[in-house]
C-alpha cells in the first residue's frame, strides 16, 4: 500500500489535495495526516473531514498531548464515522513542564486503544536515527508486546539501512517514511534534529529523491511491506509525476 502525507494547513485545501492526488495516482490508497501543534487544523479534525469523504486516512495522534481519558474522548468518534488506522506517535517534548501532568507515552496509549477497540489498526512510530540500531528494535518489541500492529518509520535516506528493518520486522507490518530533502538548510535541519548521517552520495535534487523513493518501493515490495510520501516543501504533483512516471 502506498500512502501520501498531506500537512492539514487547511480542511478545503487538504480535501481537495486528497481527492486530486488520489484520483490522479491510482497507487495512492490513502492520505496520512501529522498532528502539528503550532496549526489550527489538527489530525482529528482533519481525519474527521477526510473520513466524511470516504478517504482512507490514518491521523497521527501524539501521545504526551492528552489523558488517557481525553485521548478516548478524541478517537471514539473517529471510530464511529468508520476510523480503521491510526498512528501514536510520542510528541515532541513539551517546554512547560506544568502540562505534562497527566503525561502519557506511546507504549502505554498504544496498549490503552488496543484493548479499547479491537479492530482499530494501531500503528507506532519507528525512527531509524534517533538511536542505535539494536536499541529502535527494543523500543519497537516494546510496542509488540502491548498490541501494536505495525510501524510507520521515520523518513530512510539510505536503502539499505530499510532493507535491514524490514529483515529484523517481517512478522508485522511496516510503512517505509520517504521525505524530499532538497536544500542544504533542510538537510542541515535533518542532520541537527533528527540525527541523520546522510552520504557522500546524498544530493538535495527532486531527481535523486524521486529515485530514492523509487528505490524504498522496491526494497518495500520485496519484504511484501508498505511506503508512504512526505513531500513537505516540493511541489507534490511534480513529485509524484517523477515517482510514477507519469
Amino acid at each position: 500500500m502506498h500512502l501520501l502525507e498531506l500537512v492539514p494547513r487547511d480542511l478545503t485545501q487538504l480535501c481537495a489535495d486528497a481527492t486530486q492526488f488520489l484520483n490522479r495516482f491510482p497507487s495512492l490508497k490513502g492520505i496520512n495526516v501529522p498532528d502539528v501543534q503550532r496549526l489550527d487544523v489538527r489530525s482529528v479534525m482533519a481525519a474527521d473531514a477526510l473520513l466524511a469523504d470516504g478517504v482512507f486516512v490514518v491521523p497521527h495522534i501524539r501521545a504526551m498531548d492528552y489523558s488517557i481519558d481525553d485521548h478516548i474522548l478524541l478517537i471514539t468518534p473517529l471510530v464511529e464515522k468508520g476510523l480503521t488506522a491510526i498512528l501514536i506517535v510520542a510528541g515532541d517534548p513539551i517546554k512547560d513542564q506544568k502540562e505534562v501532568s497527566n503525561y502519557v507515552c506511546s507504549v502505554q496509549l498504544i496498549s490503552v486503544l488496543k484493548q479499547r477497540f479491537p479492530t482499530l489498526q494501531v500503528y507506532g512510530a519507528l525512527d531509524p536515527y534517533r538511536h542505535s540500531f539494536d536499541e529502535e528494535l527494543s523500543y519497537c518489541h516494546e510496542k509488540q508486546d502491548v498490541g501494536v500492529d505495525g510501524f510507520f518509520t521515520q523518513p530512510f535516506f539510505d536503502v539499505s539501512l530499510a532493507a535491514l528493518y524490514l529483515e529484523k520486522l517481517r512478522q508485522t507490518t511496516v510503512f517505509l517514511g520517504s521525505s524530499p530533502v532538497t536544500s542544504e538548510k533542510s538537510k542541515q535541519y535533518w542532520e541537527r534534529v533528527n540525527k541523520v548521517q546522510f552520504s557522500d552520495a546524498f544530493e538535495t535534487t527532486l531527481d535523486y529523491h524521486v529515485t530514492l523513493t523509487r528505490d524504498l518501493i522496491a526494497v518495500a515490495e520485496r519484504f511484501n511491506q508498505h511506503v508512504y510520501m512526505m513531500p513537505i516543501k516540493v511541489d507534490v504533483e511534480l513529485y509524484l509525476d517523477g515517482v510514477y512516471k507519469i
